[in-house]
C-alpha cells in the first residue's frame, strides 16, 4: 500500500435525478493495486457524516465492495446488474437498504487513476435515491 491523495465526491438525487446533493472529500489515504485488483482506504470526515470510520474500497475487475469500520459500519457491495442488501448501523437502530449498481467504469491503474460507481438505494424495493461514488487517486 502506497501514499495517495484521494478525491471522493458523493453525490445523491431523487430517484428521477432531481435535486441532486454533492459531497466532496479530499483526504490521504492507501491505495494498492495488483494488476487486476485494487484496495483504497481512508478515514472518514465530519464532512461526510461518518467522522472516525475508516472506509475501504475493494475493487475487482466484477464488482466493487465498500466496507466502513466504526460508527456507520457495514458493507455494501457494488455489482452491476445485480440488487445486493446493505445492512446499515445507526445509532437508532439497523435498516436493511437495497442496492442496484446500474454501473461501474474502472479506470485505476498502478500510479492510481479513477473510478465511479452510480446506483441506486431502496428501502422494501422501494427506490428512494440516486446516488454515485466518483473518486480520483493521485
Amino acid at each position: 500500500m502506497k501514499d495517495v491523495m484521494i478525491t471522493v465526491k458523493g453525490i445523491q438525487a431523487q430517484p428521477d435525478g432531481t435535486e441532486e446533493d454533492c459531497i466532496e472529500l479530499l483526504t490521504e489515504g492507501k491505495y494498492s493495486h495488483d494488476g487486476e485488483n485494487s484496495t483504497i482506504t481512508y478515514l472518514e470526515s465530519e464532512l461526510t457524516g461518518f467522522e472516525g470510520c475508516i472506509t475501504t474500497f475493494r475493487i475487482s475487475p466484477e464488482y466493487v465492495v465498500m466496507n466502513r469500520v466504526g460508527s456507520g459500519s457495514g458493507d455494501m457491495v457494488f455489482d452491476t446488474g445485480k440488487r445486493h442488501q446493505y445492512y446499515y448501523e445507526t445509532p437508532a437502530g439497523n435498516v436493511t437498504l437495497g442496492i442496484d449498481t446500474l454501473s461501474i467504469k474502472n479506470e485505476l491503474g498502478e500510479d492510481g487513476g479513477d473510478l465511479e460507481i452510480h446506483y441506486l438505494l431502496d428501502l422494501d424495493t422501494k427506490v428512494f435515491s440516486r446516488n454515485s461514488f466518483v473518486i480520483n487517486i493521485k
